[in-house]
């Protein structure tokens, strides 16, 4: 099932203001996650996108989503998760590029890695190129 609509359409309500807001978001694998957590994931990025000033979000994709969790286990340090989702992005950086980025440059695939605990909450694992 693939599912495309803009961040608005998330009904996430007045926390999708901001950077993220016009991006489209295409979930290839919508049925995997009930909707809520979905929200839960795409808010985490979000939110963590928006403390990034002045860049632009234009579209979010998942490329994985499943229980092959052993590399966001490898990043986290061995925390053991349940499920893990990569989602690939493209965003444009503003004048006063930070964390590395270079200035007014637009960033292709750039990788979010995102995974559940076994208790259930997802957290942001780790996010580059690569």
């Amino acid at each position: 099932l693939l599912l495309m609509f803009s961040f608005s359409a998330c009904n996430i309500g007045d926390e999708a203001k901001g950077f993220f807001e016009d991006a489209s978001i295409v979930l290839n694998e919508y049925d995997k996650l009930p909707d809520e957590e979905w929200k839960e994931v795409l808010s985490i990025v979000e939110n963590e996108f928006n403390t990034w000033p002045g860049f632009v979000m234009h579209y979010i994709e998942d490329v994985y989503v499943g229980t092959n969790t052993s590399y966001c286990e490898m990043l986290s340090n061995g925390v053991e998760f349940d499920m893990c989702i990569i989602l690939k992005s493209s965003f444009t950086t503003g004048e006063n590029a930070w964390r590395g980025f270079s200035e007014n440059i637009t960033y292709e695939d750039f990788n979010w890695y995102l995974a559940r605990t076994k208790d259930g909450e997802w957290q942001l694992v780790e996010y580059g190129v690569g």
